[in-house]
């Protein structure tokens, strides 16, 4: 699996893979994530070595705390992809993504799960780069923040559902990616009516957005 978008939660999910992924599952055991192109991150790891994620619980979360090595490159290093996890920043996702299209396999699937899936589910589904790929629809409440570089802190556990909306990709297909992501211990449940439940977190990040910043 590989994780693009090295932020709290793409370390987070990055991490939480490496750490709980099932040896007995017939999919690529690896994770790797992938970094943008001379970025500050980048730049302070040599393409294709580890990465030390530091994954702590808040002091209100009874949350596991772990380290491990993942594996990082940039987006543009060599070699295949079958299965991606896209967690960039919203306005981000699109160029990301195109950027890293050359080395996704033909029959690949792409996992959104930032916000502004489906708004990016209709612009991906126009880019010629990717029609080769099929495409997976995410929600997650889990909370995490940087403390530093690769230091995450996971501070509100919640849940996390994937959906097929709009996609063609075949059963069996769709049910081994599940799994693997299940085996992060995040979440991972099929919704059936995912674009209506990214409707509804919209609608509720629209009334919290607000008053959160109200507050400070």
């Amino acid at each position: 699996m590989f994780v693009l978008g090295a932020g709290s939660l793409g370390c987070l999910w990055a991490g939480r893979l490496a750490a709980r992924s099932p040896k007995s599952f017939h999919f690529q055991e690896n994770v790797t994530l992938l970094l943008r192109c001379g970025s500050k991150k980048s730049q302070a790891l040599q393409s294709g070595s580890n990465a030390r994620i530091r994954i702590t619980p808040s002091s209100k979360e009874n949350v596991e705390a772990f380290e491990v090595d993942v594996r990082a490159e940039e987006v543009t290093a060599s070699g295949d992809i079958q299965k991606l996890l896209l967690l960039t920043k919203a306005a981000a996702a699109a160029e990301a993504l195109l950027q890293v299209s050359p080395r996704l396999k033909a029959g690949a699937v792409v996992v959104l799960l930032c916000n502004g899936a489906l708004a990016l589910h209709e612009q991906i589904n126009e880019m010629p780069a990717v029609r080769h790929s099929y495409l997976m629809l995410g929600l997650t409440t889990h909370g995490a923040w940087s403390k530093a570089d690769f230091d995450i802190v996971h501070a509100g556990v919640g849940h996390t559902s994937f959906g097929k909306y709009q996609s063609s990709i075949p059963e069996a297909l769709y049910q081994s990616t599940l799994q693997h992501l299940q085996s992060a211990g995040l979440g991972g449940t099929d919704d059936p009516k995912i674009e209506r439940s990214l409707w509804l977190k919209l609608a509720a990040n629209a009334a919290i957005n607000p008053i959160t910043a109200l507050l400070e």
